[in-house]
């Protein structure tokens, strides 16, 4: 029965569809294996009264197919596992399954109830059980895609072993939506769920990343399943040209193009293909045209194929760009009074701009358009006509313009005109060839013919253009005659004196060679040549030409023949106040002695050698050589004679000296030159007997010469002698002497010492602290080894004096005498403004400050254009300059004046010009001349400009001096208040004192000074001994003054490094290298040499020597450096004591903050850590005007001058 009825229920349930999809929705119940699940069943209680059927139903996937089972029928169980909560009455069917699995338990279990007998189904219930399993990791196929553009592509996203089935979600790059994939669901655990994303490639996903993203929610919440591929399209080539817009390449005719083909494709190509017209042209990427004609112009076009079916190509034209091709007739051949037009072609691209004709030989002709058009043409319209065309053409980025031209030759047909002779004045030189040529204007055609004749002679000498005489004689000149002539009638005709020259010629010629005797008298040598012109004579000794008078005497006699040939006789004579017996021959005689005739067609010379027979003559410098014990001496003697002397040594006492190879006296005997001889006598391993003198000897037939020279120990150098300034620029002098003996030391080096003395030229009103003398003691420069010195650093004109010493490891020698020199003017002061009314007549000159003594010179132009002088005015100290010039008279060379002359007519007639002279110097040192502007608008504006800024200037100064005053005053309060205080700290300080124990004011500069090179307040260090360095060539390494530490103090030395308090534009004095020692500095501490060399004194270490940038800076020598001057230079100075001045006597008792020179060098060695002071401020150090030269605190005091 129980059999019956279950087959019954199946069939019921198989067969029944319509009661099927009756049944409630579907109840998801999620589980996991192992776990205890009741799938409750309810129903309404009444129903049990009808006595139903109750039955479980499971329907499972297995091997891919479902399975429908019953699980109970009432309350028999037909499966293990699962028990059954069976309470019909109280309308329960539950089903509780134990140990759940997914084989067993994952599908869907219905509960129903059925009325019994009939199969209504009173009550039914689905529910969906799934066992949750997770899924495996994602894995696409292809792993590895590789697709081709427009071509479909697969990307397939499968995972296994999944419950419930998984969702798959495809996704690109970093997008955040996903991407349209078919699912395909495997609906069991051991059947893969995938999802399909198919798509057409393009080229822009080549390198996309396609991500497969898988998530479940039998997952943890939150977590997914990543995979990923890189996808590589292959995709058609995309092809591009180089060029600009609309890919069209110009390039200029003759120029070389380069074609560019651009290709991106996958795979990539190796070559392209070029084609012009369907024709190939060529393989490669870059298809290069070295010279562009106009045949390449067009298209062409670069095809890429690699292989994927679809080539690519892009078009390219090339234009070529050429300048305008001009074509006319080249000739034309009209008559007088006929009109013509002449078409001009032109072919360019781009399109000319303009065309027009031109006559090259008449600027003032020009026709614009194509067409020339004559009308009535005359002789003179005949000549060469210009078709001119211009383009544009631009090329690499720029614009050029290019011209085209062709001529067009008109022939009217006239008799020819005037003949004309060149060259007008025709000078032939004898045996020389000379062309005359004749030409008329008009020239006449049908083309003229031209005779030639001379003199008054009708008879023809030659025909044609050009008569050529091939080689000039005297009577070749002569009057000569041209005349053109044609078919149309006979010119003018044109004459011409010629004239022929003769190059000098020597009639008698010096002797080559003569030789006399010293002492010889009355000795002359002369020369004769003719020329014509009539030659001049120079006569030459060595090069140099001779000038009569000491030395010479020069007697020239001259004649002239009748067709100008010159005769000229010059007798040289060697007579003359400065010889000997006035006509003895000397041995500076001798020489090469050159006779030079020469006029305005060549020279030509004749030379004797002329040797002088004398007796020697010393020409060693010193009779004296200096060698130390040991040594080998050379004394060396040098001599000039003729014929070549013997030599002969001897000792003090008139003995010859024994001299032999290898022994202890060597002599070697040298010949300099024909008549230069030297002698060395060698001593070797000299001792103390051989210092002593010795006796040179040197003999000929002449006579004969004793030179005594002496040997003797190394010692100080003698001074330099014959000190002179040979040349001076703005900012240096160079001097030259004769060195001394330099004591047997050949390292000796010399040193210039210098001072300025003043400023030449200066108005006495000028206060230019920077023109005072420097003090006696001067500064020094090092001239190194030289005898030839360029002192630099030096101020623009002033006044120097100078002079020179010596120094060797043994000592220094004394001064040379002095000589004093003026550097020369940096830059000409030249008036600022010159203004002209040629209505009034009145001139106005603007001229800048300056303490030079200047002169204005005036010029004004006639009426013939020509400058002459109208005044000159002495304008020192001046600063504007007014006067009347007459107002010139209108002449028909000048434009019109009327009574009211505007600027504008006379801008290009300048009538009145000014510049500035020295003084003292007449014209010879100017400026140049500033041109006058024209018009009283100028004088208006120029003298409304000068009363306001002079009332600005009186209103500032005033209320700057009554501000200075009320500072003065409070500070002088101040310090009387602090006096006391002052006094105790001075008692008690026992430190040794800050060099500057806070930043000085700035200094203090005069305003109005616009001549930097003449203001004194630039060259304030100058009066200021703190500032003064003597000495100090940065390039020479001896006289640095040096802070010990090899640096100043940080910030000591810092402030006006960033501001220029120099009153100029440029933020310095014209002569001041301000700019030059801030870049060096860098704005930053001023690094020094620690080197200790050749120091006379020091300002020690003061704070405004940045103001001073174009003077050497200045630095330290104290602390513990008093004992080692001599320790890093061999050649430091001996610093001797001098003796102690009255301060009020010395030259710089007018500045304040000096050290004493002297008193260090006084103090006894228990003085050296003597107490010193610190107990002052900057204000409290203001006190006195003046510091006690021996104060050791060395302060630096800075006045406000008002």
């Amino acid at each position: 029965m129980f059999f019956y009825l279950l087959l019954l229920l199946q069939g019921f349930y198989k067969t029944s569809p319509a009661l099927m999809g009756a049944t409630a929705a579907v109840e998801m119940i999620d589980t996991r294996e192992g776990a205890d699940i009741t799938l409750e069943c309810r129903f309404s209680p009444q129903i049990a009264s009808q006595d139903p059927t109750l039955f479980w139903q499971r329907t499972s996937t297995k091997d891919g197919k479902q399975q429908m089972e019953n699980v109970f029928v009432q309350d028999r169980s037909l499966v293990p596992n699962y028990r059954l909560d069976y309470r019909p009455h109280m309308g329960r069917y539950d089903l509780l399954i134990s140990n759940v699995t997914y084989d067993r338990d994952n599908g869907e279990f219905v509960c129903k109830v059925l009325a019994t007998g009939l199969g209504q189904v009173l009550h039914s219930q689905t529910m969906q059980v799934t066992v949750l399993i997770p899924p495996g990791q994602p894995i696409i196929s292809p792993a590895s895609p590789t697709a081709t553009e427009g071509k479909q592509m697969d990307l397939i996203c499968s995972t296994t072993g999944g419950s419930p089935d998984p969702m798959i979600h495809w996704f690109k790059n970093d997008l955040s939506y996903s991407l349209e994939s078919i699912p395909s669901l495997g609906r069991s655990r051991t059947a893969p769920t995938s999802g399909n994303h198919s798509f057409i490639p393009q080229k822009k996903d080549d390198g996309a990343v396609f991500r497969c993203v898988v998530s479940s929610r039998a997952m943890p919440e939150g977590e997914q399943y990543e995979a990923n591929v890189t996808l590589s399209v292959n995709y058609f080539p995309r092809v591009s040209v180089s060029a600009g817009k609309e890919n069209i390449l110009r390039v200029e005719r003759d120029s070389p193009a380069v074609l560019k083909c651009n290709v991106d494709a996958k795979p990539a190509v190796s070559n392209v293909r070029w084609t012009r017209g369907g024709r190939f042209v060529a393989t490669s990427f870059t298809h290069t045209i070295p010279k562009v004609g106009l045949s390449d112009s067009g298209s062409y076009v670069c095809i890429a194929d690699n292989g994927l079916g679809r080539p690519g190509e892009a078009e390219l034209t090339l234009d070529v760009l050429y300048p305008p091709l001009v074509a006319v007739e080249a000739r034309r051949e009209a008559e007088e009074g006929e009109s013509i037009r002449v078409h001009c072609n032109v072919s360019a691209n781009p399109a000319p701009l303009s065309v027009e004709w031109i006559r090259p030989d008449l600027p003032e002709f020009r026709q614009s358009g194509s067409i020339l058009s004559l009308h009535r043409i005359t002789a003179d319209s005949a000549g060469t006509y210009m078709c001119r065309a211009v383009n544009l053409v631009n090329s690499n980025g720029k614009s050029y313009e290019r011209h085209g031209n062709a001529t067009l030759v008109l022939r009217v047909r006239h008799k020819p005109g005037a003949a004309k002779i060149t060259p007008e004045k025709p000078i032939a030189t004898e045996g020389n060839s000379i062309i005359l040529t004749c030409e008329a204007n008009p020239s006449g055609w049908p083309a003229p013919q031209f005779r030639w004749w001379k003199d008054n002679s009708e008879a023809a000498i030659a025909t044609g253009a050009r008569f050529a005489i091939n080689s000039a004689h005297l009577n070749t000149e002569g009057t000569y005659h041209c005349q053109a002539n044609n078919e149309m009638g006979h010119g003018t005709s044109a004459s011409v004196q010629l004239q022929v020259h003769q190059a000098p010629r020597f009639i008698a010629k010096v002797p080559s060679q003569k030789t006399k005797r010293s002492g010889d008298k009355d000795f002359e040598i002369s020369c004769d040549a003719q020329g014509k012109p009539k030659p001049s004579v120079r006569w030459l000794k060595d090069g140099d030409e001779i000038l009569p008078g000491l030395m010479y005497d020069i007697i020239t006699d001259e004649s002239e023949n009748t067709v100008g040939v010159g005769t000229v006789k010059s007798v040289l004579s060697f007579t003359g106040k400065s010889r000997n017996g006035h006509s003895e021959i000397v041995p500076s005689d001798r020489g090469q002695y050159t006779c030079i005739f020469y006029n305005s067609v060549k020279q030509t010379e004749s030379t004797m050698q002329l040797r002088v027979e004398h007796q020697p003559l010393k020409m060693h410098q010193y009779d004296k050589v200096a060698h130390d014990l040991g040594e080998n001496a050379k004394v060396t003697c040098i001599v000039k004679a003729f014929p070549r002397p013997d030599f002969e040594w001897s000792n003090k006492n008139g003995k010859r000296l024994p001299t032999a190879i290898g022994q202890h006296y060597e002599v070697n005997d040298t010949i300099l030159s024909e008549d230069m001889f030297k002698s060395v006598l060698v001593i070797n391993n000299i001792n103390e007997d051989d210092y002593s003198e010795y006796t040179c000897t040197a003999r000929n037939a002449m006579g004969y010469l004793d030179t005594h020279i002496r040997l003797q120990r190394k010692g100080p150098p003698e001074k330099p002698n014959s000190l002179i300034a040979v040349a001076s620029t703005a900012n240096s002098v160079t001097l030259q002497w004769e060195p001394g003996f330099n004591g047997g030391q050949s390292d000796t080096k010399y040193f210039v010492s210098y001072r300025k003395v003043g400023a030449p030229d200066q108005i006495s009103e000028c206060d230019n602290y920077a023109a005072r003398s420097d003090p006696k003691e001067g500064r020094e420069f090092d001239c190194q080894k030289n005898s030839t010195c360029n002192v630099t650093s030096l101020d623009p004109h002033y006044t120097y004096i100078f002079k020179a010493k010596a120094i060797n490891f043994k000592g220094s020698s004394d001064f040379s005498e002095e000589v004093s020199a003026t550097t020369q003017l940096d830059g000409f002061p030249v008036p600022q403004r010159v203004t002209y009314d040629p209505s009034t007549g009145q001139v106005a000159v603007n001229l800048a400050s300056s303490c030079l003594q200047l002169l204005a010179h005036v010029e004004t132009r006639d009426e013939h254009g020509e400058w002459s002088t109208f005044k000159k005015v002495s304008v020192g100290g001046m600063s504007i300059l007014e006067f009347r010039v007459p107002t010139p008279s209108p002449s028909p060379a000048t434009t019109t004046i009327t009574e009211a002359i505007s600027p504008a007519s006379l801008e290009s007639e300048t009538y009145v010009r000014v510049r500035l002279c020295l003084q003292s110097s007449g014209e010879n040192v100017c400026g140049s001349f500033v041109k006058a502007e024209i018009g009283p608008m100028y004088i208006n504006s120029a003298a409304a400009f000068v009363t306001p800024t002079m009332v600005a200037t009186v209103v500032s100064i005033v209320v700057f001096v009554l501000l200075v005053a009320v500072i003065i005053i409070a500070k002088k309060c101040k310090r009387t208040q602090k006096k006391v205080k002052k006094d105790h700290e001075l008692e008690n300080s026992s430190s040794r004192p800050s060099i500057v124990t806070q930043q000085p004011p700035p200094p203090y500069y005069p305003s109005g000074m616009e001549n930097k090179a003449l203001e004194h307040s630039l060259d304030l260090g100058l009066d200021d001994p703190a500032k003064t360095v003597y000495g100090t060539t940065p390039q020479n390494g001896y006289v640095y003054h040096n802070a010990p530490n090899g640096h100043m103090s940080g910030g000591v030395n810092m402030p006006y490094i960033d501001n220029s308090y120099s009153n100029s534009n440029n933020g310095g004095s014209v002569n001041s290298q301000d700019s030059l020692w801030q870049a060096k500095n860098g704005g930053g501490e001023i690094q020094q040499s620690q080197s200790r060399q050749y120091t006379h004194y020091d300002g020690h270490s003061y704070g405004g020597m940045d103001d001073y940038g174009h003077y050497p800076p200045v630095q330290d020598d104290y602390l513990n450096q008093r004992n080692n001057y001599m320790a890093t230079d061999a050649y430091g100075n001996v610093l001797k004591p001098k003796k102690r001045v009255d301060h009020l006597d010395s030259p710089y008792h007018d500045v304040s903050g000096l050290p004493d020179p002297y008193g260090e060098h006084h103090q006894v060695e228990g003085d050296e850590n003597k107490t010193q002071h610190l107990g002052l401020s900057f204000d409290e150090s203001l006190e006195s005007g003046y510091s006690t030269p021996n104060s050791r605190s060395r302060r630096v005091i800075r006045e406000i001058i008002v």
